[in-house]
């Protein structure tokens, strides 16, 4: 049931609305005031999911109320009502973080629409706490930090005797088994969107499902590498060799990395080791098999689940990679602005390494490119002194550290060689596209706001018309188009992310009025969201 509070200092208006209320929604309860101060001390005594507040009140305004009830920590959803000359009064009350504003006098129909939206946020929550309840439950049966230390230095072949008995006690492991190294893709850009706290739970969800999808298979121990945050090192002790197949495994593996990509925004790459008949004493040559297995998969075309003996085979190093020559040759095709050249040079490079007759680690060949990127940075037309400079250099050396294989990173050098020959032709030229860089990242970043063309010429300091016409130059479309296909983007997204209304998204990507948006959609995608979303779950 939703608890409700009213306040409105004109009774009349207070008891019409509870009345209208409680006529269309008989399972709200209401508790109706004329008196803010009675409002407040009733929510701090009692529980209420929605207050309704007036904003010119005798004594105690709405704003003020509004406040009071925004410090009291009880997630209440505050919604202001006011007439139309009182919006600058409003404004600030969103500022507090309202949930919705309404303007006097409110129809059924308002009413209505704001049930719909009080609902979709309800259960909202009621999912989140269940959720919440799930992982707590899950983290229940978390490795404690202290053997979470232990198996660190088991599985790194630096455990004393003593240790190793510690181990057993709490996890009786032994027979044939394997070991499983599971890579979060992207864990930088992760770590950039959510608390540390946030990340330690996902992680921990992460471990309690490799636990639950395993258990009738055998033993199963899953931890963080501690000198790497963005791998779970998983013991797996099979009930028999049944289990170790590489059809049971690889079923099961690639239904996990599903789960955690769609449910938990995870996207994942597990590597597994050749089978062992005794984990006891060979745990930490399973290890490094699955480890090295990562290493190794960095050259598959594709896949999320790879098995060590299958990517080991090719393996061998008859040529050398010699990086300063590389560097000199893509820095003088950067200088000539031969991008026709600079494919061809990198291609054939990738090609060596993908044949395996040379293997070079990801993060050192990833090394290698960003020292290359910025050497060839030197032969544009913007010196380590401009403030453009030190902001490529990073989005470059993140662009290539972000790379999940070899066909993303040869993507990426292809692309980093095309923006700085690009950036080389004119001064001019660079400072027209760094503009409209900027102006698209403020997109990416604002999109959900009311940013019209003015209002980005405004930021940037520039007539409207002129931007207009830069945006339509280096972006080839207009500034409006851009706009609408990134908010659509950020809505199909949302389709298929989440179950929330078309309406929140709507909101949620920019647009007040979901018909708009309904309208903009169909025409851009070439169906409603509604059929999207089904077209989605009918896959």
């Amino acid at each position: 049931m939703i608890k409700m509070i009213i306040v409105d200092d004109e009774p009349g208006q207070v008891n019409e609305m509870a009345a209208i209320i409680r006529h269309l929604r008989p399972d709200i309860q209401v508790f109706a005031t004329t008196s803010a101060g009675k409002a407040l001390e009733y929510a701090e005594t009692h529980e209420a999911d929605v207050i309704i507040t007036d904003i010119r009140m005798p004594q105690m305004d709405g704003l003020e109320l509004t406040e009071k009830i925004m410090q009291l920590n009880k997630d209440i959803m505050v919604v202001i009502l006011s007439g139309y000359g009182e919006f600058q009064y409003a404004q600030k009350a969103i500022e507090f973080g309202v949930f919705e504003y309404l303007v006097k006098p409110i129809s059924k129909a308002g009413l209505e629409c704001l049930f719909t939206r009080i609902d979709g946020q309800m259960e909202k929550k009621h999912e989140e706490l269940e959720g919440k309840q799930l992982l707590l439950k899950k983290l229940d049966t978390s490795v404690p930090v202290y053997l979470e230390h232990l198996l660190n230095k088991w599985v790194q072949h630096d455990v004393s005797i003593n240790e190793l008995n510690e181990l057993l006690e709490a996890f009786p492991l032994a027979g044939s088994g394997a070991v499983f190294v599971t890579k979060i893709e992207k864990y930088k850009r992760l770590a950039g969107l959510f608390k540390p706290e946030e990340i330690a739970s996902l992680q921990n969800h992460l471990k309690a499902k490799m636990k639950d999808v395993f258990q009738n298979d055998g033993g199963v121990i899953s931890f963080l590498l501690e000198s790497r945050n963005d791998l779970v090192v998983t013991v797996f002790s099979a009930n028999n060799k049944l289990c170790l197949g590489l059809g049971n495994l690889e079923r099961k593996l690639n239904e996990l990395i599903e789960y955690t990509e769609s449910e938990l925004g995870l996207p994942l790459t597990m590597c597994i080791s050749g089978n062992s008949d005794d984990m006891l004493q060979s745990v930490h040559h399973c290890y490094e098999q699955a480890v090295s297995a990562l290493d190794y998969s960095f050259y598959s075309e594709s896949g999320k689940c790879f098995f060590y003996p299958q990517l080991i085979v090719k393996a061998g190093q008859t040529e050398q990679f010699n990086v300063y020559e590389l560097e000199k040759k893509l820095t003088n095709e950067v200088k000539n602005e031969n991008i026709a050249q600079i494919y061809a040079i990198v291609n054939d490079t990738f090609d060596l390494l993908y044949s395996k007759k040379i293997f070079i680690k990801p993060n050192r060949l990833k090394e290698y490119f960003v020292y290359i990127a910025l050497n060839m940075m030197k032969m544009t037309n913007i010196s380590s002194l401009d403030s453009y400079y030190n902001e490529l250099m990073e989005q470059v050396t993140e662009e290539i550290n972000d790379c999940n294989n070899y066909i993303e990173l040869r993507k990426t050098i292809k692309g980093i060689a095309e923006k700085l020959v690009g950036l080389r032709k004119s001064r001019d030229v660079n400072k027209n596209y760094v503009l409209i860089q900027k102006c698209k990242k403020y997109i990416e970043e604002n999109y959900m706001e009311d940013i019209s063309l003015e209002t980005l010429a405004g930021i940037f300091y520039f007539n409207p018309s002129y931007l207009s016409n830069l945006f339509k130059t280096y972006a080839g479309i207009s500034y409006s188009e851009y706009l609408t296909n990134v908010r659509i983007q950020k809505a199909q997204l949302l389709l298929k992310t989440s179950n929330e209304k078309v309406y929140t998204i709507a909101c949620k990507v920019g647009y007040n009025d979901s018909a708009y948006l309904i309208k903009i959609f169909k025409r851009n995608v070439g169906v409603s969201p509604y059929k999207y979303r089904q077209l989605l779950v009918d896959q």
